[in-house]
This record gives structure tokens, sequence and C-alpha cells, in this order.
């Protein structure tokens, strides 16, 4: 049998539109639930989700797709606590 490629998305462009959707949400979730973010969640978080997915998780496994879910997860990670941070200061998501 040969490999099955799944292909959530049809674009790069429709991943980040979700992403950029997805993580005003989440920031959203947060902040009702009394979440605040500090500096260190927006600086430490992101590239920490990504040393865990590429190099903890065996990403690099998977060559540049490993590279890029990584890279797009610290993406999003990134975003959410930013926007939870705006929201802390009174702007929106």
């Amino acid at each position: 049998g040969g490999a099955i490629e799944h292909l959530a998305y049809e674009s790069l462009a429709e991943h980040l539109e979700t992403i950029e959707r997805f993580t005003a949400i989440a920031a959203r979730a947060l902040h009702a639930r009394g979440r605040r973010a500090r500096l260190a969640d927006i600086w430490l978080r992101p590239p920490a989700f990504f040393l865990k997915s590429f190099l903890l998780k065996f990403g690099f496994l998977d060559g540049w797709r490993g590279l890029f879910i990584a890279g797009l997860g610290a993406r999003y990670t990134f975003l959410k606590w930013s926007r939870l941070a705006a929201l802390g200061r009174g702007k929106g998501a």
C-alpha cells in the first residue's frame, strides 16, 4: 500500500485564515475565564511549542513537513497569546 496524504486545507492561505479565526476565538475564551497573558507567554510559549513539536515529538523525521507544522503551531501559539494580551489592554482580539 501507498502512503495516504491527508489535505485538510485547500491552500496555505486557507490554513492561515483558519489560524487567524481560531486564535481570536481561543484568546476570547481564555480572557472570559480570567486568564491574562504575560510577556513571557508571548515570547517563550511559541518557541517552546516549536521545540516540542519538532524535536520531542519527532517532527524532524517528517522533514520539511514536520518543520512546517511546527512553525504553524508556533505561529498559532504566538497569535493566541498576543491577542489575549491585547484583550487585557482593552483592545480587540
